[in-house]
């Protein structure tokens, strides 16, 4: 089945499990890309390692040796560095050189929050690493994107509808 059925003068128009997927997909989009930039730097879970595995991978050109060094820089890069390697290519033209001032580990532990934050992440149009960590974040919402027009695929296939 096409997915597009007819209406009463014979125009084609989207199913409704069409639009569904689609009104899915642009919900996930708009409320994936507003926690991107309301939820403070480096405050996701294991944010910052995964973000310097990617960073090494943009500064070497290279996938990593996995030695003592290289570990010590970032757990996250003995993962499979698929993930990785995507947002080494989309950050690695980005200055970056910042980093390390923006990600300075908040010095009072009791308040909450892992990392002191600045002035700098909340300047609009973000700039240097902050830029380069909201482009990785969105490149993670296009993963996710692509994942549910490949789960509503999934299900088209298994139940040969397209209502679904």
């Amino acid at each position: 089945m096409s997915g597009v059925t007819g209406d009463r003068n014979g125009a084609a128009r989207p199913s409704q499990g069409r639009m569904l997927r689609g009104c899915a997909l642009a919900l996930w989009l708009i409320l994936a890309t507003a926690f991107n930039f309301t939820l403070g730097i480096f405050e996701g879970h294991d944010e910052l390692p995964h973000f310097l595995a990617a960073d090494r991978i943009a500064q070497d050109r290279a996938l990593p040796r996995l030695d003592s060094a290289t570990i010590a820089y970032s757990h996250e890069l003995t993962q499979p560095p698929l993930y990785y390697a995507l947002v080494a290519l989309v950050i690695g033209p980005l200055d970056r050189s910042d980093l390390r001032e923006e990600a300075f580990l908040n010095p009072r532990p009791n308040d909450g929050l892992g990392y002191d934050h600045t002035r700098d992440e909340l300047r609009w149009p973000p700039e240097r690493a902050i830029l380069a960590l909201r482009v990785a974040r969105e490149v993670s919402v296009g993963l996710g994107a692509a994942t549910l027009l490949l789960l509503g695929a999934a299900a088209t296939l298994l139940t040969g509808s397209n209502r679904t």
